[in-house]
């Protein structure tokens, strides 16, 4: 039996035993019939109470109790270390951002082979994350203190600078022509901004939870955002209310993406999950577990096809219609974007390292690979025809330095750092959990340098 699937295995394959419904076993035990799906997919760890009630639907000797307990032990520590490694990830772009003091530019550079594009300067903003429109046309950053800026991919110049309201953006979308921005803010507020005049033009309070990921439709009149509770949410512009929303799923929404003809959003998790939403409806179309969390997704462009990559630098291919896996394609670091080529042919993968690698689609194999030439790699995107990468070089126009009061307000004001030493002090303070994450954090370490 595999290690990793041997809780949520044991539940599904007992289930099956008594011919037992996930409803009918929900009901059995007091939980609904989703939180029965949750547990059989890995995505929750039930409480000791609702483990010994299982364990009494099923029959269990006391031996039989302590193994499946041991099981559910294991399961809980496998889901801190996964926690911990997104946070970790995001102590070291907090780090990076620290460390490359200056004001930088944005080096654009042709991602089929890497030769240089163009340089936009960024007269002192430090985007956080880029985010290019779909065109190719307009680029998009936060720079973390409540500003956004757009660029000009082909004339490379600043268009426009946005001030945040309601909180600075902790995530933002163009829509296809760069015509609208889209931000979502850490205290749940999603605007809809006009780029040429840098004034809202729509907005809408989700919710108590911070939003931690947004898209927007090629027209920019949907707008699909998540939640650091893990609910999918869909805002039509010019309505002053969420249209549908899903229950919360464990781990936050990492990445959200609407599918060419703007009719499925996919949502990719923390966890691992990958749910396709019906954009009339909000109904589930289908869905995919990989096995880390989600940081990227691309749709092909005829939508037959989803790309989603994760932190450990897999790459996979899914039927969208269907769920099923059809490949599995590996890359040298974490993958923070894909893109399809127009004929599908060709996928592009942007990882963490700065690698950019292309596949054939059709046979998985290898057709180019090149590093990023960027002195002081910060944070970059990939446009999704996948023809151009832009990377935020913190030295490509000179330097300068932080001085310690703004970095204490950095660091103090970083919800994802605060969240990952909350995580570390629990974990480190449980004695089944310490010894795998101090071995975690010393192979994080080593990895990061």
């Amino acid at each position: 039996m595999n290690r990793k699937d041997e809780f949520s295995q044991i539940i599904r394959t007992e289930r099956h035993r008594l011919d037992l419904t996930q409803q009918q076993l929900g009901a059995k035990v007091g939980v609904s019939d989703s939180y029965i799906a949750h547990i059989e997919g890995g995505l929750k760890t039930p409480s000791l109470d609702i483990a010994m009630a299982l364990s009494d639907v099923f029959g269990y000797t006391v031996p039989q109790q302590r193994a499946l307990l041991d099981a559910l032990d294991a399961a809980r520590v496998r889901r801190s270390e996964r926690r911990i490694r997104v946070r970790g990830r995001a102590i070291r772009d907090a780090l990076r951002t620290l460390e490359h003091g200056g004001s930088g530019a944005i080096v654009l550079l042709d991602a089929d082979g890497g030769l240089a594009a163009g340089t936009i300067p960024t007269s002192g903003r430090r985007p956080q994350e880029l985010t290019f429109s779909r065109d190719g046309e307009r680029v998009a950053g936060t720079d973390g203190e409540g500003t956004t800026t757009v660029w000009d991919v082909v004339r490379e110049e600043r268009l426009q600078s946005i001030e945040g309201v309601g909180g600075g953006p902790v995530a933002v979308a163009l829509s296809g022509d760069g015509g609208r921005l889209v931000t979502a803010s850490d205290l749940g507020r999603l605007v809809r901004w006009d780029v040429d005049t840098a004034q809202p033009d729509g907005e809408v309070e989700v919710g108590d939870s911070p939003l931690v990921s947004v898209a927007v439709s090629a027209d920019g009149e949907v707008v699909g955002a998540g939640d650091e509770a893990g609910r999918t949410l869909l805002w039509r512009a010019g309505e002053t209310r969420i249209r549908w929303q899903t229950d919360p799923r464990p781990g936050g929404i990492s990445r959200l993406l609407f599918s060419p003809d703007g009719e499925i959003l996919a949502a990719g998790e923390d966890g691992g999950g990958i749910h396709l939403f019906r954009v009339d409806t909000g109904s589930a179309a289908t869905s995919m577990e990989q096995a880390d969390g989600v940081s990227a997704l691309a749709f092909s462009p005829d939508g037959d096809l989803l790309a989603s990559g994760d932190p450990s630098g897999e790459v996979s291919l899914w039927d969208s219609e269907t769920g099923q896996r059809l490949r599995s394609l590996k890359s040298r670091d974490g993958i923070t974007h894909l893109a399809f080529t127009a004929d599908g042919v060709t996928l592009f993968a942007l990882d963490e390292g700065g690698t950019v690698t292309a596949w054939d689609t059709r046979t998985g194999k290898v057709r180019r690979t090149f590093e990023l030439d960027i002195t002081q790699y910060a944070t970059s995107a990939l446009s999704p025809d996948g023809r151009r990468v832009a990377a935020f070089d913190a030295a490509a126009a000179g330097a300068g330095d932080y001085d310690p009061d703004r970095i204490a307000r950095d660091l103090a004001s970083d919800r994802q750092l605060l969240e990952a030493w909350r995580d570390l002090r629990t974990a480190l303070g449980r004695p089944e959990m310490r010894d795998a994450v101090l071995t975690a954090l010393r192979a994080f370490a080593h990895s990061t340098g």
